[in-house]
This record gives structure tokens, C-alpha cells and sequence, in this order.
């Protein structure tokens, strides 16, 4: 039984290193302290607001949002006025439906334009900006408060979804995942010889860590330069992972804990307690998984930066945002209230 847990926990863990592009939150020093849920919530928490109307949440969900970060901001900074934190590149929120017995997962396009909070660098302010979503992160005055306030701006974006933790961590880390399984193997789908020759059209390659950081973080001179291009990448890229890592869990039960050893020393920021890791491992491992769902919507270029310069942008439907909410928290129409 103590090994099955030990596979059971390493395929977890190995997914879980996929969502979070490589870092276990169960080896991050200084967690904080949550206490246990009562089920008992307010009645926002306790109800979504989607485009056709207002809906009961009846099911006992489980969400985390889990944050990719560039390099930016100036979180050198950090308790100084100076401080700015980075844009959130990556945006994956995990929906545990324990209830349906369902997992799932919604990834959301960084440039998402939608009302963000324009907190100042002490976590305060009611000042709103309709802009990209991954500028949320770039408030505030120190990574958790960027966070924070990350968390607060999808959680409105999807009619007030809760979300119970996040999970933030520098994209860069991306090649200590691809070391941990002696490479992972895609087929690239674009030219990325600008950035390595041997990074061509329609070849498949088992990628170093250099090279899988290019593919899944590049997007500059790479097609169309678009950020959908990067986010169907980075599904590829966590499905191959995925794959190489499961396997390695299953014939070594010590694989997980030396990976996440080795990435415990980097910028992850989570006040995830480690008594939420049986929840999830326990639903991954016996859940229906309902995969990774998008929204849909328009795509365009507009200046709602603020830099003066054309910068893309994604403006999801009403009814996309609700089909995928109701699809994840297994929402029905007869849990309308209104």
C-alpha cells in the first residue's frame, strides 16, 4: 500500500509539475497557514453571475489558480514604492469539483482584457483599469499582494468563481522540469531557428532545457508572434511532460521528491497549505478529467497598455465565459436563480 501511495503521489506530483511548470508546492518553505473550510460562504462566493443570469453554487469546488510570471517587473524592489511586479504570462486555474468527482482546467489568455484593480504598492486602492489580465500581477507592493490581486481579477473576469489558493512561480523555470525527464520531445510546429539554429519547421526534436524554454516562453519572430500560437505550445509541451513523467514516477518512487528538491529553491509564491495537497491528489487520482478548456471570443490589437504602442488583445464572449464556468463547477439550469 505505502508504495502504491508513493506512485499514486508521484503521478500527482508529476501533474501537478505540468500546471505549475515545474515547482511542488509541498516542498515550499514558508507556506502560510489556512484554515480549514466551513462550507459556509457569503452570498458571492456562494453564487456565480454569468451573462444569462445568476447561479447557485451547489457543488463543493476546489480552485487554484496557478500564475506564470516574465521578467518584467522590478520585484527587487520589494517594500519600496519602486516595486513592480511582473506580468503574469501564464494563467491556469484549477477547478476540483469533489462534488461531481471532475477535474478540469481553464487556461486564460494573458491578454484578456477585463477590469483590473489598480492597487498601489501598499495593497490598497478601488481604482479600476480595463486592461490585459496579466497586469494584474504588476500591482501592489510585493509578490503576494500581486497575487492576490491576480486571484481577485479572474475570479471576477469568470462572475466571481472562488478561488481558494494560487501558485505563482517564474516561467524560467520551465528547463528544470525538461532536465527532470532527459527532455521532452515535440514536434515544432514553427521556425524557431532565430532563436536556435536547430529549432526548424516540422522537425521533431527532444528539446534541452535552453531549447524547451524557447518553446514554450518564446513568441517574438516565432509565426505570428501571437500569444495563442504560445498557449497551444505550452498544452503541447505539458502534454509531453506529462507522459515522461508519469512514467519516471511509476518506476522511481523517489523521482518526484528529487525534482521538486531541486526546484524548492526557486520564485514560487503560494499560500496553498499543505493540507490541501490530499485534496487535489485524491481527485486528480480517482476524478473525471474534463481537460483544458479556453474561452473564445475576438482577437484584436488596441492601446489599452497605455505605452503607446499596439499590443494584442482578447476580448472573450459572455457565452463563452458561461458555457466553460458552468462545464468545470457542474453548473446546471436548474441551480439558476435569477
Amino acid at each position: 500500500m505505502r508504495q502504491k501511495r508513493k506512485v499514486i503521489f508521484g503521478i500527482l506530483a508529476a501533474i501537478l509539475a505540468i500546471v505549475l511548470f515545474g515547482v511542488g508546492i509541498h516542498f515550499i518553505d514558508n507556506m502560510t497557514n489556512k484554515s480549514e473550510k466551513s462550507g459556509e460562504y457569503d452570498y458571492e462566493q456562494d453564487c456565480v453571475y454569468l451573462g444569462d443570469g445568476i447561479y447557485e453554487l451547489n457543488n463543493n469546488l476546489e480552485n487554484y489558480l496557478i500564475i506564470g510570471t516574465d521578467d518584467s517587473g522590478n520585484e527587487a524592489a520589494v517594500g519600496t514604492k519602486d516595486y513592480r511586479g511582473s506580468m503574469a504570462d501564464f494563467l491556469l486555474l484549477l477547478v476540483i469539483n469533489k462534488t461531481d468527482q471532475t477535474y478540469g482546467f481553464l487556461q486564460i489568455d494573458r491578454n484578456t482584457i477585463t477590469d483590473v484593480p489598480g492597487i498601489d504598492t501598499e495593497g490598497n486602492g478601488d481604482e479600476f483599469f480595463e486592461e490585459q489580465i496579466c497586469c494584474a500581477h504588476w500591482y501592489g507592493g510585493n509578490p503576494e499582494q500581486g497575487c492576490e490581486n491576480t486571484v481577485y481579477t479572474v475570479s471576477e473576469l469568470l462572475g466571481g468563481v472562488p478561488i481558494y489558493g494560487y501558485f505563482s512561480m517564474n516561467m524560467g523555470d520551465i528547463g528544470i522540469l525538461n532536465h527532470a525527464v532527459g527532455g521532452v520531445e515535440v514536434t515544432l510546429d514553427e521556425d524557431f531557428s532565430d532563436k536556435d539554429p536547430a529549432m526548424t519547421k516540422g522537425k521533431t526534436i527532444k528539446l534541452n532545457d535552453e531549447q524547451a524554454e524557447i518553446y514554450a516562453r518564446g513568441r517574438l519572430n516565432i509565426g505570428d508572434e501571437s500569444n495563442a500560437a504560445r498557449m497551444e505550445r505550452q498544452i503541447a509541451f505539458m502534454q509531453a511532460f506529462k507522459a515522461k513523467a508519469t512514467k519516471r514516477a511509476k518506476d522511481d518512487p523517489d523521482f518526484t521528491e528529487d525534482l521538486f528538491n531541486k526546484l524548492k529553491a526557486s520564485t514560487a509564491v503560494t499560500d496553498i497549505p499543505r493540507s490541501e495537497l490530499s485534496v487535489i491528489m485524491n481527485q486528480i487520482y480517482k476524478g473525471e478529467d474534463l481537460g483544458i478548456l479556453r474561452l473564445e471570443g475576438e482577437r484584436t490589437e488596441g492601446m489599452t497598455l497605455g505605452d503607446g504602442k499596439l499590443h494584442e488583445e482578447f476580448y472573450p464572449t459572455e457565452e463563452s465565459i458561461a458555457e466553460v464556468v458552468k462545464t468545470l463547477c457542474g453548473i446546471t439550469e436548474t441551480d439558476r436563480i435569477e
